[in-house]
């Protein structure tokens, strides 16, 4: 079997080797599976992200409260394994080791064998390796429902071939020229020799959730309070007329 957990490390540490300074083990909480099939995918996203769309937390059944999660930190931890599909979401005490499963994700692909959130965009990436030709499926945080939801699946990039890319990494905002921003790719084969692979993603949100039509939207007002007033305009207008 596969142990499952995340470890932290002080990087600060003196010494030529890291210890983990605290483990949370989640195998119990994760489905078994087997050797090299585990968890291969780990990202954090913080708490002010998650509560200003209202993200829900289905173990408690209402919209995420931090402060239910006591010494959690600033925000949870997204895991994925390399065997199933689902996204799982944890917040992860610092001070017992202990642990709380918040909500799980709904994926459209196969596995997941590394997690990303685009901090600029507010977009989690949920990435498969040549099980899947190398696509990537991408996620909003739908404010309405306070779920994350699929909203697109991207291509390899063109000209990489179908690698066992099992990591990935984009860059921030602050590095954006012409409207791209560097994203980097873990071949765990290392085809001939290589184990990172380079290319670019949009700095801007190509792809967004469903549009959110309220009963009223906001975008239909203007136009039907400028027709009402032009109605309005010529009965008045023909009433004058009449007279």
């Amino acid at each position: 079997m596969s142990r499952n957990s995340i470890l932290r490390f002080d990087p600060a540490t003196a010494g030529s080797s890291l210890t983990a300074t605290r483990e949370w083990n989640l195998t119990a909480d994760l489905p078994a599976v087997g050797a090299n099939l585990g968890m291969e995918a780990t990202t954090w996203i913080p708490d002010s992200f998650l509560t200003s769309n209202f993200f829900f937390d289905d173990t408690k059944n209402h919209t995420y409260v931090p402060s239910e999660y006591a010494d959690h930190g600033t925000g949870l931890f997204f895991v994925g394994l390399e065997t199933t599909p689902t996204i799982y979401v944890y917040a992860l005490d610092h001070v017992t080791g202990g642990f709380s499963r918040v909500t799980t994700i709904t994926n459209p692909q196969s596995g997941v064998m590394d997690l990303e959130f685009d901090s600029d965009l507010g977009v989690l990436w949920s990435v498969c390796d040549d099980g899947c030709l190398g696509r990537s499926a991408i996620f909003h945080l739908n404010p309405v429902t306070g779920k994350f939801v699929s909203s697109g699946i991207f291509d390899r990039p063109g000209g990489m071939a179908n690698l066992n890319n099992e990591g990935f990494a984009i860059a921030s905002a602050t590095e954006c020229v012409n409207n791209r921003k560097p994203a980097f790719w873990a071949d765990d084969s290392e085809t001939a020799g290589h184990a990172l692979g380079g290319g670019n993603v949009s700095c801007l949100s190509s792809i967004g959730p469903s549009p959110v039509v309220p009963e009223f939207p906001t975008v239909v007002m203007p136009a039907l309070l400028a027709s009402a007033i032009i109605a309005g305009w010529f009965f008045l207008r023909r009433r004058q007329l009449a007279a």
